[in-house]
C-alpha cells in the first residue's frame, strides 16, 4: 500500500510525486543510492559495501520510491525479503542505512532528493527503520546529524530524539559539527511507530 504524505492528502492534483512506496534496497537501487549520496553530501558508504550489506539481516536498508514508478509492493518492515519489483524502478525519492548491534539501531545514513523534500519521505523512511529496529530486538535508536541541518534536527526531536552529546568538526566538507541523537527510555516506549 502506498504512504501517501497527509499534508498533501486533500489536493491531489497538487500532490503529484507525494505517493511513494517504502521498500527494501535492492541490489538494482545501489548506483541511484550512491548517487544520491553524493548529491546530499553524506559521508559516502559506496555500492560496494551496501552490496555486502543486503546480505546482512541486521542490516537495516530501505529505499523510498515514486509510486508511479514502483514495482510490486513489498512489507517496509520485512528489508532483507526478496521480492520480484519491475524492471522499471522509477525515481529513488530517498534510502534510509542502518544495524541494529545488540539492542541498539545504528542509524547511519537517510537522505531525500532534493526534489522530493517536504513531503514526509524522511519521515515515512525513519518510522519504517525504527519498526524494523524495533522487530531485530532493539530498544533505543541513535544517529549523528550536522548540527547545521535543522530541518533534519527537527525531524529527529519530533520522533523523539534528543542531542545526549556533540563532535567538534566532526564533519567536514563543508565544516560543522556533529550532534549525537538519541531516542531511548520512555520516548521509546512510547513511540507509536
Amino acid at each position: 500500500m502506498p504512504i501517501e504524505n497527509p499534508d498533501h492528502a486533500d489536493n491531489r492534483e497538487e500532490s503529484i510525486g507525494s505517493l511513494w512506496q517504502i521498500e527494501p534496497m535492492r541490489e538494482a537501487d545501489l548506483e541511484m543510492v550512491a548517487a544520491l549520496e553524493q548529491q546530499c553530501g553524506l559521508n559516502p558508504w559506496g555500492t560496494a559495501n551496501y552490496r555486502r550489506d543486503l546480505k546482512n539481516p541486521l542490516i537495516i536498508l530501505l529505499v523510498a520510491l515514486s509510486e508511479a514508478q514502483s514495482g510490486e509492493r513489498t512489507d517496509p518492515h520485512a528489508a532483507h525479503i526478496s521480492v520480484e519489483r519491475s524492471t522499471n524502478l522509477g525515481s529513488l525519492a530517498g534510502f534510509l542505512a542502518g544495524w541494529v548491534v545488540a539492542d541498539e539501531f545504528q542509524i547511519n545514513n537517510l537522505a531525500v532528493d532534493h526534489a522530493h523534500r517536504r513531503q514526509g519521505i524522511g519521515a515515512a523512511l525513519l518510522k519504517a527503520g525504527l519498526r524494523a529496529a524495533r522487530e531485530r530486538g532493539a530498544a533505543r535508536a541513535v544517529l549523528e546529524v550536522r548540527a547545521a541541518n535543522l530541518p533534519a534536527l527537527a525531524l529527529y526531536h519530533r520522533h523523539g530524539f534528543v542531542c545526549v552529546g556533540k563532535r567538534k568538526a566532526y564533519y567536514h566538507d563543508p565544516p560543522d559539527d556533529g550532534w549525537i541523537m538519541a531516542c531511548e527510555g520512555e520516548a521509546w516506549k512510547e513511540s507509536q511507530w
